[in-house]
């Protein structure tokens, strides 16, 4: 048995840019003629206390309601977030029965995923956009636990 030894170099790297200076910004301006409420003043204070929560937790971020912190990037306004799929594994389709998952109350049908012996299915609900899929989701997993199996 010989043993043959290969030479592989270091990976070199660049050194890390300091961090940009956080700021918090104000929420966009309402169009003209509109007034918001008072409390929408304190939207760009809402990042405050979840920044001081998160270092406390000592985690990466922190979130109150929409408004979130990341040590990554300068805080932001970020929608509600929307399902865009929903994957059932292979073990769960099994136990909730092949013919009765590739029959969802959805307009399309699922797709499978893997080996035909044992597939996943993969159910797309959207774009993202459409908040009807919170709809499609929660009758798509009440149709998926009343499987018999």
């Amino acid at each position: 048995m010989t043993q043959r030894l290969v030479h592989r170099p270091a990976r070199a790297t660049h050194p890390l840019l300091p961090p940009a200076p956080r700021t918090i910004e104000p929420p966009p301006n309402l169009p003209e003629g509109k007034t918001g409420t008072p409390a929408t003043a304190l939207l760009p204070m809402a990042g405050v206390p979840c920044s001081c929560r998160s270092a406390a937790r000592r985690s990466g971020s922190g979130a109150c309601g929409t408004w979130s912190i990341w040590r990554s990037c300068a805080p932001s306004w970020a929608p509600p977030p929307v399902p865009v799929a929903f994957t059932l594994g292979a073990r769960d389709v099994r136990a909730a029965g092949l013919a009765h998952c590739r029959r969802p109350p959805l307009p399309t049908g699922p797709v499978p995923l893997g080996s035909a012996a044992a597939p996943a299915l993969h159910y797309p609900l959207g774009d993202g956009t459409d908040p009807a899929a919170w709809t499609a989701l929660k009758a798509l997993t009440e149709h998926l636990r009343t499987g018999g199996g």
